[in-house]
Protein backbone atom coordinates (compact mmCIF):
# COMPACT_ATOMS: atom_id res chain seq x y z
CA UNK A 1 0.00 0.00 0.00
CA UNK A 2 1.43 3.52 -0.94
CA UNK A 3 2.58 5.75 2.32
CA UNK A 4 0.28 8.72 2.22
CA UNK A 5 2.86 11.02 2.49
CA UNK A 6 4.38 9.86 -0.80
CA UNK A 7 3.57 12.28 -3.45
CA UNK A 8 1.66 11.17 -6.20
CA UNK A 9 3.47 11.78 -9.76
CA UNK A 10 3.84 8.08 -10.27
CA UNK A 11 7.69 8.68 -11.60
CA UNK A 12 8.67 4.98 -11.13
CA UNK A 13 12.35 4.75 -9.46
CA UNK A 14 14.64 1.71 -10.90
CA UNK A 15 17.26 -0.05 -8.48
CA UNK A 16 19.67 -2.57 -9.51
CA UNK A 17 21.34 -4.53 -6.98
CA UNK A 18 24.61 -5.92 -7.15
CA UNK A 19 25.49 -8.73 -4.81
CA UNK A 20 28.23 -11.78 -4.67
CA UNK A 21 26.02 -15.05 -4.60
CA UNK A 22 26.74 -16.06 -1.26
CA UNK A 23 24.85 -12.57 -0.22
CA UNK A 24 21.77 -13.11 -1.82
CA UNK A 25 19.95 -13.64 1.32
CA UNK A 26 21.17 -9.81 2.12
CA UNK A 27 20.23 -9.07 -1.41
CA UNK A 28 16.93 -10.30 -1.40
CA UNK A 29 16.34 -8.23 2.16
CA UNK A 30 17.45 -5.21 0.79
CA UNK A 31 15.19 -5.74 -1.98
CA UNK A 32 12.27 -6.12 0.21
CA UNK A 33 12.80 -2.93 2.30
CA UNK A 34 13.12 -0.96 -0.82
CA UNK A 35 9.90 -2.10 -1.90
CA UNK A 36 8.42 -1.89 1.31
CA UNK A 37 9.41 2.03 0.97
CA UNK A 38 6.88 2.83 -1.82
CA UNK A 39 5.30 -0.51 -3.53
CA UNK A 40 3.85 1.45 -6.62
CA UNK A 41 6.94 3.16 -7.47
CA UNK A 42 9.94 1.32 -6.69
CA UNK A 43 11.42 -1.24 -8.70
CA UNK A 44 14.39 -3.48 -8.06
CA UNK A 45 16.33 -5.63 -10.25
CA UNK A 46 17.37 -8.53 -8.98
CA UNK A 47 19.07 -11.41 -11.24
CA UNK A 48 17.68 -13.86 -9.33
CA UNK A 49 14.24 -12.82 -9.32
CA UNK A 50 13.79 -11.09 -12.38
CA UNK A 51 15.70 -12.91 -14.95
CA UNK A 52 13.75 -15.90 -16.02
CA UNK A 53 15.12 -19.07 -17.01
CA UNK A 54 16.22 -19.13 -20.23
CA UNK A 55 16.22 -15.35 -20.79
CA UNK A 56 19.05 -13.61 -22.76
CA UNK A 57 21.13 -12.49 -19.56
CA UNK A 58 23.48 -10.31 -20.72
CA UNK A 59 21.23 -7.56 -22.64
CA UNK A 60 18.64 -7.54 -19.56
CA UNK A 61 21.60 -7.26 -17.27
CA UNK A 62 22.88 -3.91 -19.30
CA UNK A 63 19.62 -2.80 -20.08
CA UNK A 64 18.69 -3.09 -16.37
CA UNK A 65 21.48 -1.12 -15.45
CA UNK A 66 21.38 2.01 -18.56
CA UNK A 67 18.11 2.37 -17.14
CA UNK A 68 18.69 2.41 -13.37
CA UNK A 69 18.70 5.47 -10.95
CA UNK A 70 20.42 3.57 -8.26
CA UNK A 71 23.13 1.09 -8.03
CA UNK A 72 22.88 -0.55 -4.82
CA UNK A 73 26.45 -3.20 -3.83
CA UNK A 74 26.61 -5.62 -1.39
CA UNK A 75 30.12 -6.15 0.21
CA UNK A 76 30.37 -8.76 2.52
CA UNK A 77 34.38 -9.50 2.17
CA UNK A 78 33.70 -11.28 -1.09
CA UNK A 79 33.15 -8.96 -4.53
CA UNK A 80 30.41 -10.57 -7.12
CA UNK A 81 32.86 -11.12 -10.55
CA UNK A 82 30.52 -8.46 -12.28
CA UNK A 83 30.84 -5.67 -9.88
CA UNK A 84 33.71 -3.23 -11.60
CA UNK A 85 31.66 -3.75 -14.98
CA UNK A 86 28.06 -2.65 -13.57
CA UNK A 87 29.73 0.33 -11.93
CA UNK A 88 31.13 1.14 -15.47
CA UNK A 89 27.96 0.69 -17.29
CA UNK A 90 25.65 2.33 -14.57
CA UNK A 91 28.05 5.28 -14.71
CA UNK A 92 28.50 5.81 -17.89
CA UNK A 93 25.42 8.03 -19.02
CA UNK A 94 24.83 9.42 -15.63
CA UNK A 95 27.58 12.18 -15.24
CA UNK A 96 28.65 11.41 -12.06
CA UNK A 97 30.56 13.58 -9.96
CA UNK A 98 33.54 12.42 -8.51
CA UNK A 99 33.72 15.56 -6.29
CA UNK A 100 30.65 14.78 -4.55
CA UNK A 101 30.22 11.13 -4.11
CA UNK A 102 26.70 11.93 -2.34
CA UNK A 103 25.14 12.46 -6.02
CA UNK A 104 26.75 9.50 -7.36
CA UNK A 105 23.61 7.29 -6.39
CA UNK A 106 25.85 4.54 -6.04
CA UNK A 107 25.85 2.99 -2.56
CA UNK A 108 28.14 0.39 -0.77
CA UNK A 109 26.65 -1.52 2.20
CA UNK A 110 29.28 -3.20 3.84
CA UNK A 111 29.95 -4.57 7.29
CA UNK A 112 33.76 -5.06 7.00
CA UNK A 113 36.61 -2.41 7.35
CA UNK A 114 37.94 -2.73 4.02
CA UNK A 115 35.75 -2.26 0.64
CA UNK A 116 36.65 -2.14 -2.44
CA UNK A 117 38.37 0.40 -4.07
CA UNK A 118 35.84 1.02 -6.59
CA UNK A 119 33.29 2.48 -4.27
CA UNK A 120 36.07 5.10 -2.91
CA UNK A 121 34.72 7.48 -5.00
CA UNK A 122 31.11 6.57 -4.05
CA UNK A 123 28.81 6.60 -0.82
CA UNK A 124 29.66 3.81 1.56
CA UNK A 125 27.52 2.81 4.07
CA UNK A 126 28.33 0.93 6.92
CA UNK A 127 26.36 -1.55 8.21
CA UNK A 128 26.77 -1.36 12.22
CA UNK A 129 25.65 -4.33 14.58
CA UNK A 130 23.70 -3.03 18.02
CA UNK A 131 26.05 -4.31 20.57
CA UNK A 132 25.66 -8.33 22.16
CA UNK A 133 25.34 -9.14 24.80
CA UNK A 134 24.00 -6.26 26.80
CA UNK A 135 25.00 -5.49 30.48
CA UNK A 136 22.32 -7.26 33.13
CA UNK A 137 19.02 -4.96 32.92
CA UNK A 138 19.65 -2.92 30.48
CA UNK A 139 16.76 -2.59 27.55
CA UNK A 140 18.12 -1.99 24.23
CA UNK A 141 16.83 1.47 22.35
CA UNK A 142 16.50 0.52 19.23
CA UNK A 143 15.09 3.97 17.69
CA UNK A 144 18.24 5.85 19.75
CA UNK A 145 20.91 2.90 18.13
CA UNK A 146 19.56 3.13 14.41
CA UNK A 147 19.18 7.44 14.40
CA UNK A 148 22.75 8.12 13.50
CA UNK A 149 23.69 4.91 11.32
CA UNK A 150 24.35 5.14 8.22
CA UNK A 151 22.21 2.72 7.28
CA UNK A 152 18.79 5.11 8.47
CA UNK A 153 20.86 8.12 6.67
CA UNK A 154 20.62 6.10 3.31
CA UNK A 155 16.59 4.84 3.98
CA UNK A 156 16.14 9.18 4.07
CA UNK A 157 18.48 10.27 1.13
CA UNK A 158 16.56 6.88 -1.04
CA UNK A 159 12.75 8.40 -0.09
CA UNK A 160 13.79 11.88 -0.78
CA UNK A 161 14.54 10.93 -4.55
CA UNK A 162 11.99 12.09 -6.92
CA UNK A 163 9.84 12.39 -3.79
CA UNK A 164 9.51 8.56 -2.88
CA UNK A 165 8.42 9.08 0.57
CA UNK A 166 7.97 12.72 1.69
CA UNK A 167 6.15 13.44 5.50
CA UNK A 168 3.66 16.05 5.13
CA UNK A 169 3.60 16.63 8.78
CA UNK A 170 5.35 16.27 12.13
CA UNK A 171 3.38 13.46 12.81
CA UNK A 172 4.21 11.57 9.40
CA UNK A 173 7.76 12.46 9.66
CA UNK A 174 7.87 10.16 13.42
CA UNK A 175 5.51 6.87 11.44
CA UNK A 176 9.01 7.88 8.41
CA UNK A 177 11.17 7.79 11.24
CA UNK A 178 10.01 4.23 12.83
CA UNK A 179 9.41 2.87 9.14
CA UNK A 180 12.96 3.40 8.07
CA UNK A 181 14.00 2.11 11.45
CA UNK A 182 12.28 -1.38 11.26
CA UNK A 183 14.12 -1.06 7.33
CA UNK A 184 17.53 -0.45 8.86
CA UNK A 185 17.11 -3.20 11.85
CA UNK A 186 15.81 -5.38 8.97
CA UNK A 187 18.79 -5.51 6.34
CA UNK A 188 20.73 -5.57 9.68
CA UNK A 189 19.90 -8.43 10.79
CA UNK A 190 19.90 -10.35 7.30
CA UNK A 191 24.12 -8.93 7.21
CA UNK A 192 24.06 -10.40 10.99
CA UNK A 193 22.61 -13.92 9.90
CA UNK A 194 24.30 -14.52 7.03
CA UNK A 195 26.26 -17.96 6.89
CA UNK A 196 29.57 -16.15 6.57
CA UNK A 197 32.13 -17.11 9.11
CA UNK A 198 31.85 -14.44 11.90
CA UNK A 199 35.19 -15.24 13.75
CA UNK A 200 38.12 -17.82 12.37
CA UNK A 201 40.15 -18.15 15.52
CA UNK A 202 43.07 -21.48 15.05
CA UNK A 203 43.67 -22.98 17.92
CA UNK A 204 46.45 -25.46 16.66
CA UNK A 205 49.64 -24.13 14.81
CA UNK A 206 48.44 -24.88 10.86
CA UNK A 207 48.33 -23.76 7.61
CA UNK A 208 45.64 -23.29 4.61
CA UNK A 209 47.32 -24.11 1.82
CA UNK A 210 45.90 -22.80 -1.54
CA UNK A 211 46.43 -23.93 -4.52
CA UNK A 212 44.59 -21.72 -7.31
CA UNK A 213 42.91 -23.44 -10.75
CA UNK A 214 40.34 -24.07 -13.07
CA UNK A 215 37.73 -25.80 -13.03
CA UNK A 216 38.40 -29.09 -14.36
CA UNK A 217 41.94 -28.58 -14.76
CA UNK A 218 43.71 -31.59 -12.76
CA UNK A 219 46.28 -30.82 -9.85
CA UNK A 220 49.07 -33.06 -9.77
CA UNK A 221 52.07 -31.13 -7.65
CA UNK A 222 51.99 -28.62 -5.12
CA UNK A 223 53.18 -25.45 -6.98
CA UNK A 224 56.27 -23.24 -5.39
CA UNK A 225 53.98 -20.22 -5.68
CA UNK A 226 50.74 -21.26 -3.84
CA UNK A 227 49.82 -19.94 -0.94
CA UNK A 228 50.60 -20.40 2.64
CA UNK A 229 47.75 -18.81 5.50
CA UNK A 230 48.69 -19.54 9.22
CA UNK A 231 49.06 -17.55 12.62
CA UNK A 232 52.35 -15.98 13.40
CA UNK A 233 52.83 -18.51 15.85
CA UNK A 234 53.08 -21.14 12.64
CA UNK A 235 55.05 -19.01 10.69
CA UNK A 236 57.60 -18.56 13.49
CA UNK A 237 58.05 -22.46 13.06
CA UNK A 238 60.08 -21.55 10.09
CA UNK A 239 62.00 -18.79 11.11
CA UNK A 240 58.92 -16.67 8.40
CA UNK A 241 57.66 -13.07 9.57
CA UNK A 242 55.10 -12.06 6.97
CA UNK A 243 53.31 -8.88 7.26
CA UNK A 244 49.95 -7.94 8.46
CA UNK A 245 47.68 -6.93 5.11
CA UNK A 246 44.21 -5.79 5.52
CA UNK A 247 43.08 -8.11 8.54
CA UNK A 248 43.78 -11.12 7.01
CA UNK A 249 46.26 -13.71 8.47
CA UNK A 250 49.80 -13.57 7.35
CA UNK A 251 50.46 -15.60 4.11
CA UNK A 252 53.68 -16.64 2.60
CA UNK A 253 54.35 -18.99 -0.83
CA UNK A 254 54.92 -22.58 -0.36
CA UNK A 255 57.83 -22.05 -2.01
CA UNK A 256 59.58 -19.99 0.78
CA UNK A 257 58.32 -22.70 3.71
CA UNK A 258 59.95 -25.08 1.90
CA UNK A 259 63.57 -22.94 1.40
CA UNK A 260 63.89 -22.14 5.41
CA UNK A 261 62.72 -25.43 6.33
CA UNK A 262 65.16 -27.16 3.66
CA UNK A 263 67.95 -29.67 5.72
CA UNK A 264 71.29 -29.86 4.31
CA UNK A 265 70.60 -33.19 2.85
CA UNK A 266 70.29 -31.98 -0.56
CA UNK A 267 66.97 -29.55 0.61
CA UNK A 268 65.66 -33.14 0.73
CA UNK A 269 62.55 -32.32 3.74
CA UNK A 270 61.05 -35.63 4.66
CA UNK A 271 57.44 -33.74 6.04
CA UNK A 272 57.17 -32.10 3.48
CA UNK A 273 57.67 -34.55 0.53
CA UNK A 274 54.89 -36.90 2.82
CA UNK A 275 52.42 -33.68 3.30
CA UNK A 276 52.75 -32.57 -0.42
CA UNK A 277 51.68 -36.80 -1.48
CA UNK A 278 49.08 -36.12 1.38
CA UNK A 279 47.55 -33.50 -0.49
CA UNK A 280 48.21 -35.21 -3.96
CA UNK A 281 46.12 -38.19 -2.46
CA UNK A 282 42.97 -35.96 -1.32
CA UNK A 283 42.73 -34.36 -4.92
CA UNK A 284 42.29 -38.17 -6.51
CA UNK A 285 40.57 -39.16 -4.26
CA UNK A 286 43.10 -42.01 -2.07
CA UNK A 287 43.22 -42.85 1.24
CA UNK A 288 46.05 -40.85 3.26
CA UNK A 289 49.36 -43.11 4.25
CA UNK A 290 49.61 -42.75 8.20
CA UNK A 291 51.25 -39.68 9.15
CA UNK A 292 55.08 -40.35 9.86
CA UNK A 293 57.32 -37.67 8.55
CA UNK A 294 58.26 -34.59 11.71
CA UNK A 295 60.67 -31.64 11.43
CA UNK A 296 62.21 -29.61 13.98
CA UNK A 297 60.68 -26.28 15.28
CA UNK A 298 60.83 -23.90 18.12
CA UNK A 299 62.60 -26.55 19.94
CA UNK A 300 59.83 -29.45 19.93
CA UNK A 301 59.13 -31.92 17.38
CA UNK A 302 56.00 -31.68 14.79
CA UNK A 303 53.94 -34.21 12.62
CA UNK A 304 52.17 -32.19 9.77
CA UNK A 305 48.67 -33.29 9.48
CA UNK A 306 46.33 -32.94 6.40
CA UNK A 307 43.27 -32.47 8.11
CA UNK A 308 41.11 -30.81 5.29
CA UNK A 309 40.60 -30.45 1.21
CA UNK A 310 37.96 -27.78 -0.20
CA UNK A 311 37.62 -27.52 -4.14
CA UNK A 312 35.69 -24.71 -5.24
CA UNK A 313 33.80 -24.16 -8.16
CA UNK A 314 36.35 -21.86 -9.99
CA UNK A 315 39.25 -24.98 -9.27
CA UNK A 316 40.67 -23.61 -6.93
CA UNK A 317 41.80 -25.93 -4.04
CA UNK A 318 42.44 -25.24 -0.33
CA UNK A 319 43.99 -27.60 2.04
CA UNK A 320 43.90 -27.17 5.90
CA UNK A 321 46.92 -28.57 7.80
CA UNK A 322 48.00 -28.56 11.80
CA UNK A 323 51.02 -29.21 13.11
CA UNK A 324 51.08 -31.03 16.26
CA UNK A 325 53.68 -31.33 18.54
CA UNK A 326 54.79 -34.75 19.55
CA UNK A 327 55.07 -35.70 23.30
CA UNK A 328 59.07 -36.86 24.27
CA UNK A 329 59.31 -40.71 24.34
CA UNK A 330 62.20 -40.23 27.11
CA UNK A 331 62.11 -43.21 29.29
CA UNK A 332 61.33 -42.66 32.95
CA UNK A 333 63.82 -43.74 35.66
CA UNK A 334 67.29 -43.45 35.76
CA UNK A 335 68.57 -40.63 33.43
CA UNK A 336 72.10 -42.77 32.48
CA UNK A 337 70.19 -46.13 31.79
CA UNK A 338 67.57 -43.83 29.68
CA UNK A 339 70.08 -42.34 27.47
CA UNK A 340 71.97 -45.30 26.82
CA UNK A 341 69.11 -47.18 26.41
CA UNK A 342 67.69 -44.56 23.56
CA UNK A 343 71.07 -44.85 22.06
CA UNK A 344 70.99 -48.73 21.45
CA UNK A 345 67.73 -48.09 20.20
CA UNK A 346 68.84 -46.02 17.26
CA UNK A 347 72.02 -47.45 16.71
CA UNK A 348 70.45 -50.77 16.26
CA UNK A 349 67.96 -49.48 14.10
CA UNK A 350 70.30 -48.22 11.49
CA UNK A 351 72.14 -51.27 11.88
CA UNK A 352 69.05 -53.23 11.29
CA UNK A 353 68.49 -51.41 8.14
CA UNK A 354 72.04 -51.12 6.49
CA UNK A 355 74.67 -53.42 8.32
CA UNK A 356 72.77 -56.39 8.84
CA UNK A 357 72.29 -57.30 4.90
CA UNK A 358 75.50 -55.54 3.20
CA UNK A 359 74.74 -57.53 0.59
CA UNK A 360 71.30 -56.02 -0.24
CA UNK A 361 71.92 -53.13 0.63
CA UNK A 362 74.49 -53.09 -2.12
CA UNK A 363 71.44 -54.51 -4.88
CA UNK A 364 70.04 -51.40 -3.46
CA UNK A 365 72.47 -48.98 -5.19
CA UNK A 366 73.96 -51.32 -7.92
CA UNK A 367 74.23 -50.27 -11.93
CA UNK A 368 71.79 -52.94 -12.76
CA UNK A 369 68.46 -51.60 -10.99
CA UNK A 370 66.79 -48.55 -12.73
CA UNK A 371 66.78 -45.20 -11.63
CA UNK A 372 63.31 -44.96 -10.73
CA UNK A 373 64.54 -47.92 -7.95
CA UNK A 374 67.82 -46.27 -7.42
CA UNK A 375 66.00 -43.09 -6.41
CA UNK A 376 63.72 -45.30 -4.27
CA UNK A 377 66.55 -46.45 -2.50
CA UNK A 378 68.15 -43.24 -2.45
CA UNK A 379 65.08 -41.46 -0.83
CA UNK A 380 64.54 -44.14 1.54
CA UNK A 381 67.68 -43.49 3.03
CA UNK A 382 67.89 -39.64 3.62
CA UNK A 383 64.50 -40.19 5.21
CA UNK A 384 65.92 -43.03 7.85
CA UNK A 385 68.54 -40.17 8.46
CA UNK A 386 66.06 -38.11 9.22
CA UNK A 387 64.16 -39.92 11.04
CA UNK A 388 67.01 -41.20 13.35
CA UNK A 389 67.50 -37.48 14.20
CA UNK A 390 64.08 -36.76 14.73
CA UNK A 391 63.60 -39.33 17.11
CA UNK A 392 66.44 -39.05 18.80
CA UNK A 393 64.65 -35.90 19.72
CA UNK A 394 61.41 -37.23 20.89
CA UNK A 395 63.76 -40.17 22.99
CA UNK A 396 64.73 -36.75 24.50
CA UNK A 397 68.49 -37.23 23.26
CA UNK A 398 68.66 -33.36 23.07
CA UNK A 399 71.65 -32.58 24.83
CA UNK A 400 74.75 -34.26 24.08
CA UNK A 401 77.23 -33.87 27.15
CA UNK A 402 74.54 -35.35 28.75
CA UNK A 403 74.12 -38.45 26.88
CA UNK A 404 78.29 -38.75 26.47
CA UNK A 405 78.49 -38.21 30.62
CA UNK A 406 75.61 -41.04 30.77
CA UNK A 407 78.49 -43.80 29.39
CA UNK A 408 80.60 -43.29 32.43
CA UNK A 409 84.39 -42.19 32.64
CA UNK A 410 85.36 -45.81 31.11
CA UNK A 411 83.59 -45.30 27.77
CA UNK A 412 82.60 -41.26 27.61
CA UNK A 413 85.13 -41.00 24.91
CA UNK A 414 83.70 -43.93 22.42
CA UNK A 415 80.40 -42.15 22.81
CA UNK A 416 82.05 -38.46 22.02
CA UNK A 417 83.89 -40.23 19.48
CA UNK A 418 80.68 -41.77 17.75
CA UNK A 419 79.06 -38.67 17.69
CA UNK A 420 81.68 -36.55 16.27
CA UNK A 421 82.63 -38.87 13.71
CA UNK A 422 79.03 -39.44 12.75
CA UNK A 423 78.41 -35.62 12.41
CA UNK A 424 81.54 -35.39 10.19
CA UNK A 425 80.68 -38.37 7.68
CA UNK A 426 76.56 -37.15 7.67
CA UNK A 427 78.01 -33.62 6.78
CA UNK A 428 80.65 -35.20 4.09
CA UNK A 429 77.66 -36.96 2.54
CA UNK A 430 75.22 -34.25 2.20
CA UNK A 431 78.13 -32.09 0.58
CA UNK A 432 78.40 -35.04 -2.18
CA UNK A 433 75.14 -35.37 -2.81
CA UNK A 434 73.11 -33.35 -5.77
CA UNK A 435 70.45 -31.16 -5.03
CA UNK A 436 67.25 -32.80 -3.86
CA UNK A 437 65.28 -31.55 -6.85
CA UNK A 438 68.12 -33.03 -9.05
CA UNK A 439 66.70 -36.13 -11.11
CA UNK A 440 68.68 -39.30 -10.99
CA UNK A 441 70.94 -39.48 -14.03
CA UNK A 442 73.26 -41.86 -15.84
CA UNK A 443 75.80 -38.85 -15.16
CA UNK A 444 75.08 -38.23 -11.04
CA UNK A 445 74.19 -41.98 -10.26
CA UNK A 446 77.97 -42.70 -9.70
CA UNK A 447 78.73 -39.68 -7.49
CA UNK A 448 75.25 -40.55 -5.52
CA UNK A 449 76.47 -44.53 -5.21
CA UNK A 450 79.76 -43.13 -4.02
CA UNK A 451 79.03 -41.18 -1.74
CA UNK A 452 76.09 -43.35 0.18
CA UNK A 453 78.48 -45.90 -0.10
CA UNK A 454 81.54 -43.57 1.42
CA UNK A 455 79.55 -42.84 4.24
CA UNK A 456 77.95 -46.58 5.23
CA UNK A 457 81.81 -48.04 4.93
CA UNK A 458 82.90 -45.19 7.59
CA UNK A 459 79.91 -45.75 9.87
CA UNK A 460 80.13 -49.49 9.61
CA UNK A 461 82.32 -49.73 12.18
CA UNK A 462 81.88 -46.91 14.06
CA UNK A 463 78.23 -48.32 14.97
CA UNK A 464 79.80 -51.54 16.18
CA UNK A 465 82.20 -49.53 18.32
CA UNK A 466 79.39 -47.70 19.87
CA UNK A 467 77.05 -50.38 20.25
CA UNK A 468 79.46 -52.31 22.13
CA UNK A 469 80.30 -50.15 24.38
CA UNK A 470 76.67 -48.92 25.29
CA UNK A 471 75.66 -52.76 25.47
CA UNK A 472 78.60 -52.79 28.11
CA UNK A 473 77.77 -49.64 29.76
CA UNK A 474 73.61 -50.58 30.27
CA UNK A 475 74.66 -53.43 31.71
CA UNK A 476 76.77 -51.97 34.14
CA UNK A 477 74.01 -49.49 35.20
CA UNK A 478 71.29 -52.11 35.18
CA UNK A 479 73.77 -54.32 37.45
CA UNK A 480 74.44 -51.59 39.51
CA UNK A 481 70.55 -51.04 40.01
CA UNK A 482 69.53 -54.16 40.69
CA UNK A 483 72.19 -54.71 43.42
CA UNK A 484 71.20 -51.92 45.19
CA UNK A 485 67.55 -51.15 44.66
CA UNK A 486 65.41 -52.80 46.96
CA UNK A 487 61.94 -54.44 46.28
CA UNK A 488 59.02 -52.09 47.09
Amino acid sequence: MQPAEALGSGQKVNVFISYARRDYAIAKTLYEQLIDINQDRVECFLDALTIGSGEGWENKLQQALLSADWLLCIFTGEQSEYCGYEVGVFARDKAIDKDHPESSRVVCFHDVENYPGIFRSHQNRHVQYPPEPLPTGEIFDKAKFYEEKDLLKFFRDFSTYKGLYVPRDAEAYERQKEKFIRNADNLTEAFRNSDRIRYDTPTQLGFEIIVPGKAGQAVDSIPLSAIAKGTYETFRLFGLMPPFQGEQLPSATWGSIKDTGKSSTGGYLPWVERLEGDMLCAVTGRALPEAEATFRGNDKTYRAVLVRHIVQFNGTHRFGIVFVPTLPRQFLGNQNTSMILAGLILASRFRFAYFEQPERVRASFSDDISDSDFLTHYRQLLYDLDRIAQEGMELGLTNQTVFVQSFGPNRQAVAEQFLTDYAKAKKKLEQSLPAKDAPVTAANRPQIKTAIMTFLQEMGDENSHFLTAALDAYQEELQKELRTKQPI
